[in-house]
């Protein structure tokens, strides 16, 4: 099963319409929806009257969006988790390439789609599926690096993946409609919040980069 990991923070019309799509194109996928949400009411009122089994979502003020993708992944039941955004766009067959190739039993971190390519780091992948060994195995148990607050995760985990021999990458197609990139896009406080700390977390990339990425932190889930 996989188990798709969302944060959410005052994106309740956003983060239930991304759900109402991953459902209307994943026919055929054994998976489920992880969600942590500030406890707002307006998200509490709109998952409160929506009922689907493949659905939970787990309540906290979590600091910001790599403690929250933690405190949904301590939830996750699946073999095979990725990291989702309330921002994603998913289409059809997104998932179909990276499934037939992922193996539960192994280390894998496959990505979906082109690579990003940024100044620090080789192209890694921004849309991902890794297995649960992966996670547990590479990564020390956790589904986001906790030192980073909001950016620069995903590359040391493309970083890592890459050195581990474990990265590869597949067709499929899933928007990230962050208004940097999506123009009719609102900027809003979720955003805010995330790009205060885009300085100190590539400042920690660089230093964690320079001791060879130690896993010096506890892990949330495991085998």
């Amino acid at each position: 099963m996989l188990s798709l990991v969302t944060p959410t923070r005052g994106r309740s019309v956003r983060v239930f319409n991304c759900v109402k799509r991953i459902i209307e194109v994943s026919e055929g996928l054994d998976y489920e929806i992880v969600i942590s949400s500030h406890p707002d009411k307006a998200t509490k009122d709109l998952f409160d009257k929506f009922k689907d089994s493949r659905v939970s979502i787990h309540y906290k003020d979590c600091e910001n969006g790599i403690e929250a993708w933690n405190h949904a992944a301590s939830f996750a039941q699946g073999d095979c988790l990725k990291v989702s955004d309330d921002d994603l766009w998913y289409h059809p067959d997104w998932w179909k390439e990276a499934m037939d190739v992922i193996d539960p039993t192994i280390s894998q971190y496959v990505g979906i789609g082109d690579f990003w390519n940024g100044p620090d780091s080789a192209p890694w992948p921004e849309r991902v599926i890794g297995t649960r060994k992966f996670f547990c195995e590479i990564l020390g148990g956790v589904l986001c690096i906790p030192h980073y607050k909001a950016h620069h995760d995903d590359v040391e985990k493309g970083d890592k993946a890459r050195t581990a021999g474990v990265l590869s990458r597949v067709a499929g197609y899933i928007e990230h409609r962050h208004y940097v990139r999506y123009p009719h896009e609102q900027r809003d406080i979720t955003s805010a919040r995330a790009e205060r700390w885009y300085g100190v977390d590539e400042a920690m990339y660089q230093r964690r980069k320079a001791v060879g990425f130690p896993l010096d932190y506890e892990p949330v889930f495991g085998m």
